[in-house]
């Protein structure tokens, strides 16, 4: 897709407007494909994000992606601390294993929030992860079909319910939605 089409959802306007949009900071393998980021192109998103009045989502699956988001930084294309998204275990990106959290999460701005979002097989693994280390996830059936080892999820909602459990088996707590967009910087809904 151009940028004009990947772009097209930042100006809906109304009940559709979103408050958020990921902003995906370079270029990664993925599987068999290569999922295009240039630079031109980053920054051109990135400003269209800005100007539409929307908060960014880095969306990492790569290391040498925080870099470049501190480069868009430093640009003033974008603010920080930011919300953080770690895309890990797709298929020519970053393996989903806790070192590379942990590394990660030392290349962040102070006061950033993260969430974690493991691919295939690692997603709810890394849902305890992030749990156990004070993040947040995300787990949907874009991301992973399966609720166990060959069992189909019969929807998103099944790996949401799975993470709960998983999340409350780690001694936290779910937020609300008023508290999830209090966390990641979202003025509260009127």
């Amino acid at each position: 897709m151009s940028g004009e089409e990947r772009c097209q959802p930042l100006t809906l306007t109304g009940e559709l407007k979103p408050e958020m949009a990921t902003l995906s900071t370079g270029s990664v393998n993925f599987g068999e494909e290569v999922f295009s980021n240039p630079r031109p192109l980053t920054r051109d998103i990135a400003q269209r994000i800005r100007a539409a009045g929307l908060k960014p989502e880095f969306e990492i699956f790569d290391a040498g992606m925080v870099d470049e988001a501190k480069y868009l930084h430093k640009q003033g294309l974008v603010d920080f601390p930011g919300h953080w998204d770690f895309v890990l275990g797709v298929p020519g990106g970053l393996a989903a294993r806790p070192d590379a959290v942990e590394y990660l999460l030392t290349q962040l701005p102070e006061g950033a929030t993260w969430c974690i979002a493991g691919i295939g097989r690692m997603e709810l693994p890394m849902v305890e992860y992030a749990a156990e280390r004070g993040g947040n996830a995300r787990v949907g059936m874009e991301d992973n079909i399966f609720i166990s080892k060959g069992v189909l999820a019969q929807g998103s909602f099944e790996l949401v319910q799975k993470a709960v459990e998983l999340a409350k088996g780690k001694g936290r707590e779910i937020a609300t939605p008023a508290q999830a967009r209090e966390i990641i910087g979202l003025p509260p809904r009127s």
